[in-house]
């Protein structure tokens, strides 16, 4: 699953420490793999939580670590594309830290949000047709600046993101972890 955030605020994202506080809880075990520390500067970031270390409930679920992914792709100086993705098959509570993530990124930045059909669709084909590495991210930026100036990128606010996500928003950590248990068991011997 994927979605598209156009932003044009870059220098208000928050930094990581923030963003993993707000959509995980506080002092949880995170891993984080990116090409920089500064989440404003960097061109790719992961973050996992890392469930097994925090909650032993964890120890042996296949889902024990999810990585969100973040790229982003500079289409102008004052404008990025950032898009953020996590497995279709992700476990309630990620689903619960990437939209919250999404909507807290949006929230700092002011930033529209696109969820991806038709924009991913085309971008799938792109990468599809042309598997050289060296023009690809330049080619991409423009592919994306030119969906996005032409508007035929549809973006819906954040209120409506909200709307659409409730389910995830408005679920307590807990509760979401419960959620993502609910059906397994650790067989031990």
């Amino acid at each position: 699953m994927k979605i598209f955030l156009n932003l044009t605020k870059r220098d208000n994202l928050p930094d990581v420490t923030d963003l993993t506080t707000y959509i995980w809880d506080n002092n949880k075990s995170i891993s984080r793999a990116g090409d920089s520390i500064d989440f404003r500067k960097c061109t790719s970031l992961a973050l996992a939580w890392d469930k097994w270390i925090d909650d032993t409930r964890w120890s042996c679920h296949p889902k024990f670590k999810e990585y969100i992914y973040f790229w982003f792709l500079h289409t102008s100086p004052n404008n990025s594309t950032l898009i953020i993705e996590i497995d279709d098959d992700a476990v309630f509570v990620d689903k619960r830290a990437y939209f919250r993530a999404i909507e807290y990124i949006a929230e700092q930045t002011n930033a529209k949000i696109n969820l991806g059909n038709e924009l991913d669709k085309q971008l799938e084909d792109y990468l599809y047709h042309h598997q050289t590495d060296k023009k690809l991210r330049r080619q991409i930026h423009k592919l994306l600046e030119e969906q996005i100036q032409k508007n035929k990128v549809d973006f819906i606010e954040r209120n409506e993101f909200h709307q659409l996500f409730k389910e995830y928003l408005e679920t307590t950590f807990s509760d979401a972890i419960d959620r993502s248990l609910a059906n397994f068991s650790c067989n031990t011997v």
